[in-house]
């Protein structure tokens, strides 16, 4: 009778659990699923709205890597600038001066370590435009550079040299590097495009990983304080330089790109800091 009990009772327990089942543990299940569908979609349409964006800063139709490839000398120093819409210089030579304004705080600690033999890290590559400047002001120096545009990053690959520089599609969140690999770093224009400050509090986190001690990084077309938001999305306080990274990074420099008096400068400043 005992064991007859104890069969009729387990059946008992089964037929609730079941009941419970059909009643509440698969519907809940159903809403946890959908719950999670719909993050998982909100993350991937994040992403894909944050790709698009960022081709912002490229011509609508890029040329075919093959067409670039036979462009010459003097071709790619007036049009390579243009595919990233720095359209408003009026030739190569006004773009250099800006290339050269953005970096010139690291100068005399790049000409003066290892005899000017320094390899650099450049967050938002783009087609090149900007890293060919830098191979060309310092013949010793080698690169690594990421942009999220897979086809503005197949045109980087034929424009630069791949015995000097090296390239990959990758966030600048999450660079797949050894921590402190690189002399410098440089992200000229691309941090403000990060959709929040989370976002740019784990890019700059991973700049300090990535970089040796003493080295330096160099951060430009930042929307300033008290000026218009244009087509950046995170607005990035000074005091965040000054304040908020500097147990970690020394401001060299910080000021408002004005003064500079070159297209694409107004309303924005850089900022260079070294590695503590």
């Amino acid at each position: 009778m005992r064991i007859f009990s104890l069969v009729i009772q387990k059946r008992s327990h089964l037929s609730l659990f079941i009941n419970w089942l059909k009643n509440v543990g698969v519907p809940l299940l159903i809403v946890l699923l959908t719950i999670s569908g719909l993050f998982l979609t909100e993350a991937i349409v994040s992403n894909i709205i944050e790709i698009k964006s960022s081709r912002y800063w490229f011509a609508s139709e890029l040329p075919r890597p093959e067409e670039v490839a036979n462009w010459t000398e003097s071709e790619l120093s007036n049009k390579l600038f243009r595919l990233s819409r720095w359209d408003g210089f009026i030739g190569n030579s006004q773009f250099r001066r800006f290339v050269r304004d953005q970096i010139k705080p690291l100068d005399m600690m790049i000409s003066g370590n290892n005899s000017g033999f320094f390899y650099f890290l450049e967050v938002g590559v783009g087609v090149g435009a900007f890293a060919r400047e830098i191979l060309a002001m310092y013949p010793r120096s080698t690169g690594y550079g990421i942009d999220m545009v897979p086809a503005a990053v197949d045109i980087a690959r034929v424009v630069l040299p791949a015995s000097r520089m090296t390239l990959a599609v990758a966030d600048m969140r999450h660079i797949e590097r050894k921590s402190e690999s690189f002399d410098v770093i440089y992200v000229p224009g691309a941090i403000c495009y990060l959709p929040t400050m989370d976002d740019v509090r784990a890019a700059v986190k991973e700049f300090i990983r990535l970089l040796k001690h003493g080295g330096g990084v160099c951060l430009s077309m930042i929307a300033s304080d008290d000026s218009d938001m244009g087509s950046c999305k995170t607005r990035i306080s000074k005091t965040f330089w000054t304040g908020e990274v500097a147990n970690d990074l020394r401001v060299l420099r910080l000021e408002e790109m004005d003064s500079w008096r070159l297209p694409h400068s107004g309303g924005r400043y850089s900022v260079c800091l070294l590695r503590k």
